[in-house]
């Protein structure tokens, strides 16, 4: 199974998590960065996301290539908030493919 995951930036808040499911799992992250300012004011860092294909910033043509891989789960953190989440969200929907979303509060 294909599990693509798309957030704002590289969290620890799911990192291990994504990590421990791409150990059975294909698993894709696109991130818009990979980590705010704000956060790396808090002295995060790149966590580890394992065997995780990982994409920071991408083109619109290649969102549009990961929405249309076959079979693939989509999960979705931050749709109302961050600009590629909202983008590829309205893609997928449009697209008909399988999703999710991850709800948590800001802080």
């Amino acid at each position: 199974m294909i599990f693509i995951f798309w957030q704002n930036m590289l969290s620890i808040h799911q990192s291990s998590f994504i990590r421990s499911l791409a150990e059975v799992h294909q698993v894709i992250l696109i991130v818009e960065e990979q980590i705010e300012e704000r956060r790396k004011g808090d002295k995060w860092d790149v966590p580890n996301f394992g065997k995780t294909k990982i994409y920071v910033s991408p083109s619109l043509d290649t969102i549009k290539d990961i929405i249309s891989i076959p079979s693939a789960i989509h999960v979705f953190s931050g749709v109302a908030s961050y600009r590629l989440v909202h983008t590829a969200f309205k893609l997928a929907v449009k697209k008909g493919v399988k999703l999710g979303l991850i709800s948590e509060p800001y802080d």
